[in-house]
């Protein structure tokens, strides 16, 4: 088995640190190591890359927390574009992100988008995969 390059496990490494910056309330931390993951998996990766995307969901995840809805749902989005083209139309975790991307609308009083989100969300991860998305 090959191990990882080192710009991967870097990126790694800022990732999983930024992710406990921010679990442990330390946010303005927690920022500047997302940024810095973004760079390492460009470097690593590309900006097209599945792994890229996944540093974006990770860092949307974290400003969706703090209540930055309109942070987070822009790279929510940008991730969802990624993964459409990375991975296909019916990637599971297409289906998590709009999953997640339909929370938020719904948290920012967009109901129909909420809605629209949900039922393709749905529609991926219950299409072989048994999973269930919150409409």
């Amino acid at each position: 088995m090959t191990q990882p390059s080192v710009e991967t496990r870097a990126w790694q490494t800022l990732l999983l640190a930024a992710k406990a910056a921010g679990a442990g309330g330390h946010f303005a931390s927690s920022e500047s190591l997302f940024l810095r993951a973004l760079k390492k998996a460009t470097q690593a990766f590309g900006n097209e890359h599945v792994n890229f995307a996944a540093t974006l969901i990770e860092f949307a995840d974290s400003f969706s927390r703090q209540g930055n809805y309109a942070e987070a749902e822009e790279l929510y989005r940008q991730a969802i574009a990624i993964y459409e083209k990375a991975l296909g139309e019916d990637h599971p975790s297409l289906g998590i992100s709009l999953r997640d991307l339909a929370e938020l609308c719904r948290h920012q009083g967009k109901d129909l988008e909420a809605r629209s989100f949900a039922l393709r969300s749905a529609t991926i991860l219950n299409k072989g995969f048994g999973f269930s998305a919150r409409a």
